[in-house]
C-alpha cells in the first residue's frame, strides 16, 4: 500500500505541462498466447492470459497486451489477417509521456506483476489512463513528438 501511495503522490506531482503529446509508430511481431504464462519484459516479469497478444518490439523487448486492446491499437501488415501471428504496425494514436526524474514502480491490475521505471526512462499515459514505461533509447525509436 505504501508503494501505491508513493506512486499516486508521484503522479499527482507531475504538472500537466510536463506531459508531452506523442504518437507511437512501430512495427512489431505478434504471437497469440496459447497458455497463461509469465513474459519477461525489459522491466519486470508480467503475467499474460490465454489469447493475449505477446508483442516483440524493437531490440527484442516483449510485453503482453489483452487482445481486445491490441485490436484497437495495431493492424496487420501485408496479407495477414487480424488475429494471425505475424507483423503488425501501430495505428495512429496519441499518448502523453514524461521523462522520469526518479525511480517509479506501480502494481499492475489482476496480479500481473509490477511496472518499474528508472531515471531517464519515459512514463507513458495512454488514452485509457493505463501507464507504461519505455526505455529512453527505445522511446526515441518508437515515438514521435506531436507538434
Amino acid at each position: 500500500m505504501l508503494m501505491d501511495t508513493l506512486t499516486e503522490n508521484y503522479l499527482n506531482g507531475i504538472d500537466e505541462s510536463e506531459w508531452q503529446k506523442c504518437r507511437k509508430c512501430e512495427m512489431v511481431v505478434v504471437v497469440a498466447s496459447r497458455q497463461a504464462e509469465i513474459i519477461e519484459t525489459l522491466e519486470v516479469p508480467v503475467g499474460c492470459g490465454v489469447g493475449d497478444a505477446i508483442i516483440t518490439g524493437v531490440r527484442g523487448g516483449r510485453w503482453p497486451v489483452r487482445w481486445e486492446l491490441f485490436e484497437k491499437l495495431y493492424e496487420p501488415i501485408h496479407m495477414l489477417q487480424m488475429g494471425e501471428d505475424g507483423w503488425y504496425h501501430t495505428l495512429p494514436y496519441e499518448v502523453d509521456a514524461t521523462r522520469l526524474i526518479c525511480p517509479f514502480r506501480i502494481e499492475l491490475p489482476g496480479q500481473q506483476g509490477a511496472l518499474s521505471g528508472k531515471v531517464d526512462e519515459w512514463l507513458v499515459r495512454k488514452q485509457d489512463g493505463s501507464l507504461g514505461i519505455v526505455a529512453g533509447d527505445i522511446f526515441s525509436e518508437t515515438y514521435d513528438l506531436v507538434k
